[in-house]
Protein backbone atom coordinates (compact mmCIF):
# COMPACT_ATOMS: atom_id res chain seq x y z
CA UNK A 1 0.00 0.00 0.00
CA UNK A 2 2.77 2.46 0.95
CA UNK A 3 4.74 1.56 -2.19
CA UNK A 4 1.71 2.22 -4.39
CA UNK A 5 0.97 5.53 -2.67
CA UNK A 6 4.57 6.70 -2.91
CA UNK A 7 5.13 5.63 -6.50
CA UNK A 8 4.48 9.16 -7.73
CA UNK A 9 7.19 10.75 -5.62
CA UNK A 10 10.31 8.63 -6.26
CA UNK A 11 11.30 6.03 -8.80
CA UNK A 12 14.47 3.98 -8.92
CA UNK A 13 15.28 5.61 -12.26
CA UNK A 14 14.99 9.17 -10.87
CA UNK A 15 18.77 9.64 -10.41
CA UNK A 16 19.28 8.70 -14.07
CA UNK A 17 16.43 10.96 -15.19
CA UNK A 18 17.73 13.91 -13.14
CA UNK A 19 20.94 14.03 -15.18
CA UNK A 20 19.25 13.30 -18.51
CA UNK A 21 19.33 16.31 -20.84
CA UNK A 22 16.47 17.76 -22.84
CA UNK A 23 16.09 15.92 -26.16
CA UNK A 24 14.31 16.99 -29.34
CA UNK A 25 14.37 13.72 -31.26
CA UNK A 26 13.27 13.39 -34.87
CA UNK A 27 9.95 14.69 -36.20
CA UNK A 28 7.18 12.10 -35.79
CA UNK A 29 6.10 12.71 -39.40
CA UNK A 30 5.97 15.25 -42.17
CA UNK A 31 4.14 18.43 -41.31
CA UNK A 32 5.41 18.65 -37.72
CA UNK A 33 7.21 21.56 -36.12
CA UNK A 34 9.45 21.83 -33.08
CA UNK A 35 8.30 24.31 -30.45
CA UNK A 36 11.06 25.36 -28.04
CA UNK A 37 10.20 27.46 -25.02
CA UNK A 38 11.01 28.27 -21.42
CA UNK A 39 8.75 28.95 -18.45
CA UNK A 40 10.13 30.97 -15.55
CA UNK A 41 8.11 30.93 -12.36
CA UNK A 42 8.14 33.75 -9.85
CA UNK A 43 7.30 33.02 -6.23
CA UNK A 44 3.89 33.85 -4.86
CA UNK A 45 2.59 33.90 -1.30
CA UNK A 46 2.56 30.08 -1.27
CA UNK A 47 6.06 29.69 -2.73
CA UNK A 48 7.00 28.74 -6.27
CA UNK A 49 5.09 25.80 -7.71
CA UNK A 50 7.24 23.19 -9.45
CA UNK A 51 5.71 22.60 -12.86
CA UNK A 52 5.87 19.00 -14.09
CA UNK A 53 3.59 19.22 -17.11
CA UNK A 54 2.90 21.93 -19.68
CA UNK A 55 -0.41 21.55 -21.51
CA UNK A 56 -1.03 23.37 -24.80
CA UNK A 57 -4.43 23.60 -26.42
CA UNK A 58 -4.74 23.74 -30.20
CA UNK A 59 -7.31 26.45 -30.95
CA UNK A 60 -7.08 26.52 -34.73
CA UNK A 61 -7.44 26.11 -37.55
CA UNK A 62 -11.06 25.01 -37.46
CA UNK A 63 -13.11 24.17 -34.40
CA UNK A 64 -11.35 20.95 -33.40
CA UNK A 65 -9.64 21.28 -30.01
CA UNK A 66 -6.68 19.05 -29.22
CA UNK A 67 -4.39 19.06 -26.20
CA UNK A 68 -0.62 18.54 -26.38
CA UNK A 69 1.42 17.73 -23.30
CA UNK A 70 5.08 17.98 -22.38
CA UNK A 71 5.58 16.44 -18.98
CA UNK A 72 7.86 14.75 -16.53
CA UNK A 73 5.34 12.43 -14.88
CA UNK A 74 5.43 9.42 -17.20
CA UNK A 75 6.19 5.84 -16.33
CA UNK A 76 9.64 4.60 -17.34
CA UNK A 77 10.61 8.19 -18.09
CA UNK A 78 14.33 7.41 -17.90
CA UNK A 79 13.91 5.42 -21.14
CA UNK A 80 11.99 8.09 -23.08
CA UNK A 81 12.86 11.38 -24.70
CA UNK A 82 12.93 14.13 -22.07
CA UNK A 83 10.46 16.86 -23.04
CA UNK A 84 10.85 19.23 -20.07
CA UNK A 85 13.89 20.16 -18.00
CA UNK A 86 14.04 23.02 -15.51
CA UNK A 87 11.26 24.92 -17.23
CA UNK A 88 12.59 24.52 -20.78
CA UNK A 89 10.64 22.29 -23.14
CA UNK A 90 10.76 20.97 -26.70
CA UNK A 91 7.52 19.68 -28.19
CA UNK A 92 6.57 18.34 -31.63
CA UNK A 93 3.39 19.94 -32.99
CA UNK A 94 1.55 19.98 -36.32
CA UNK A 95 0.76 23.28 -38.04
CA UNK A 96 -1.86 25.21 -36.06
CA UNK A 97 -2.59 27.87 -33.47
CA UNK A 98 -1.72 26.97 -29.88
CA UNK A 99 -2.03 28.53 -26.47
CA UNK A 100 -0.96 27.52 -23.00
CA UNK A 101 -4.01 25.88 -21.42
CA UNK A 102 -2.77 24.99 -17.94
CA UNK A 103 0.20 23.73 -15.98
CA UNK A 104 0.30 20.71 -13.71
CA UNK A 105 2.22 19.80 -10.58
CA UNK A 106 2.51 16.27 -9.20
CA UNK A 107 2.27 16.09 -5.43
CA UNK A 108 3.99 13.91 -2.90
CA UNK A 109 1.58 10.99 -3.28
CA UNK A 110 1.20 11.28 -7.04
CA UNK A 111 -1.91 13.47 -7.07
CA UNK A 112 -2.01 16.12 -9.81
CA UNK A 113 -2.75 19.78 -9.21
CA UNK A 114 -3.75 21.81 -12.25
CA UNK A 115 -2.80 25.50 -12.35
CA UNK A 116 -5.45 27.12 -14.58
CA UNK A 117 -4.94 30.09 -16.86
CA UNK A 118 -7.74 32.54 -17.54
CA UNK A 119 -8.79 33.52 -21.07
CA UNK A 120 -6.73 36.72 -21.13
CA UNK A 121 -3.61 34.87 -20.02
CA UNK A 122 -4.12 32.09 -22.57
CA UNK A 123 -4.41 34.62 -25.39
CA UNK A 124 -1.10 36.27 -24.34
CA UNK A 125 0.58 32.87 -24.67
CA UNK A 126 -0.80 32.18 -28.17
CA UNK A 127 1.63 31.06 -30.88
CA UNK A 128 0.94 30.58 -34.60
CA UNK A 129 2.77 27.70 -36.25
CA UNK A 130 2.24 28.42 -39.93
CA UNK A 131 4.51 25.84 -41.54
CA UNK A 132 6.71 22.93 -40.48
CA UNK A 133 9.93 24.18 -38.91
CA UNK A 134 11.54 25.21 -35.65
CA UNK A 135 9.81 27.84 -33.52
CA UNK A 136 11.25 29.58 -30.47
CA UNK A 137 8.46 30.69 -28.12
CA UNK A 138 10.96 32.52 -25.96
CA UNK A 139 10.71 32.83 -22.20
CA UNK A 140 7.34 33.22 -20.54
CA UNK A 141 7.35 34.53 -16.97
CA UNK A 142 4.59 33.02 -14.90
CA UNK A 143 3.54 34.72 -11.70
CA UNK A 144 2.11 32.45 -9.06
CA UNK A 145 -1.51 33.10 -8.06
CA UNK A 146 -2.33 35.52 -5.28
CA UNK A 147 -4.38 32.92 -3.47
CA UNK A 148 -5.87 29.47 -3.80
CA UNK A 149 -8.01 28.74 -6.87
CA UNK A 150 -6.77 31.87 -8.67
CA UNK A 151 -5.33 31.75 -12.21
CA UNK A 152 -1.64 32.16 -12.96
CA UNK A 153 -0.52 35.33 -14.72
CA UNK A 154 1.83 35.19 -17.71
CA UNK A 155 3.98 37.64 -19.66
CA UNK A 156 6.56 37.22 -22.39
CA UNK A 157 10.13 38.40 -21.84
CA UNK A 158 10.56 39.10 -25.56
CA UNK A 159 13.71 37.00 -25.97
CA UNK A 160 12.48 34.61 -28.67
CA UNK A 161 15.18 34.03 -31.31
CA UNK A 162 17.75 35.98 -29.26
CA UNK A 163 21.40 35.08 -29.83
CA UNK A 164 21.79 33.08 -26.62
CA UNK A 165 18.54 31.15 -27.19
CA UNK A 166 19.50 30.43 -30.80
CA UNK A 167 22.86 29.07 -29.59
CA UNK A 168 21.14 26.82 -27.03
CA UNK A 169 18.64 25.66 -29.65
CA UNK A 170 21.43 24.95 -32.15
CA UNK A 171 23.11 22.66 -29.59
CA UNK A 172 19.79 20.99 -28.81
CA UNK A 173 18.99 20.11 -32.46
CA UNK A 174 22.55 19.13 -33.40
CA UNK A 175 22.61 15.79 -35.21
CA UNK A 176 18.86 15.75 -35.97
CA UNK A 177 16.89 16.65 -39.08
CA UNK A 178 15.86 19.86 -37.27
CA UNK A 179 19.46 21.22 -37.45
CA UNK A 180 19.18 22.93 -40.90
CA UNK A 181 16.15 24.87 -39.59
CA UNK A 182 18.22 26.72 -36.95
CA UNK A 183 20.45 29.42 -38.51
Amino acid sequence: MVAAAGSGCFRLSDPVYFFKSLEVGEPPGSGYSLLYGTLVLTPGPYGTPRIDTIVLRQVGPGTRRAYWRAGEGVLFRAFRRRLVKQGTFALHLPVGIYELDHLETTGLLGQTTAWPLNEETRVVSRIYITRPGVYDWGTLRITAPEGPYRPLHIETLGDAYSAWRRDALRVLVQGTSWAPEVP
